[in-house]
């Protein structure tokens, strides 16, 4: 099979009505419904699913230096500036505390991988001036046999279909021998505790 995605391994053993379903329901991601129409089509079915096009880039013109602005539109995008403003200090303020939390203040979790797996969803965000975008989220789950929690690793892909680098280290967890996760001292009670390191045999990912 030429096509793969996250979702091939899994549905390659399905059967060609439980893979039609799969096309037909809306609740199913794009992912998945490409998956079985390139199992489908390897097995010699039709089908008449069209995967959504991707989206283009407008292009924006340049601003005209000069130009004047509409007295209303002014007033407008100075009452917006405070919001602006917040928004820029918020994520500096989280960021500089990530830089300053040091390996004194974290704690290290040891243990075997017992499973691990990455997980591409479409999300949607609408802007405050009503706006709706869309990408895809992808998620790095995995747990240890020693311990009762769930770590994970989040990353915007934009419009692709794969991270490689949580691939890649969802790969090397499965096949490792011994884990390391660092986690701020604060969260040791935590069930879904914020990752800050995560070595596999020794070696820093």
């Amino acid at each position: 099979m030429t096509n793969k995605n996250l979702f091939t391994k899994k549905l390659l053993f399905k059967s060609n009505q439980e893979l039609q379903g799969i096309l037909e329901r809306k609740h199913y991601v794009e992912d998945a419904k490409l998956a079985a129409k390139w199992i489908l089509e390897d097995r010699g079915e039709q089908t008449n699913y069209l995967p959504p096009p991707k989206p283009t880039k407008k292009e924006h013109k340049p601003w005209i230096l000069g130009k004047t602005l509409d007295p209303i539109k002014l007033n407008y995008w100075w009452r917006l500036l405070p919001f602006g403003v917040t928004c820029i200090i918020v994520p500096l303020y989280f960021n500089f505390q990530n830089l300053i939390t040091t390996k004194n203040s974290l704690t290290e979790i040891k243990g075997k991988i017992r499973n691990s797996e990455v997980i591409v969803a479409n999300v949607s965000s609408r802007s405050r001036l009503g706006y709706k975008t869309k990408s895809r989220k992808a998620t790095l789950y995995f747990s240890l046999n020693e311990h009762q929690k769930l770590f994970k690793l989040v990353e915007n892909i934009g419009q692709d279909y794969l991270h490689d680098e949580y691939n890649q280290i969802s790969k090397l967890l499965n096949k490792s021998n011994s884990v390391v996760v660092w986690i701020n001292q604060n969260e040791l009670e935590s069930n879904q505790p914020k990752v800050f390191q995560v070595d596999v045999n020794e070696r820093t990912m």
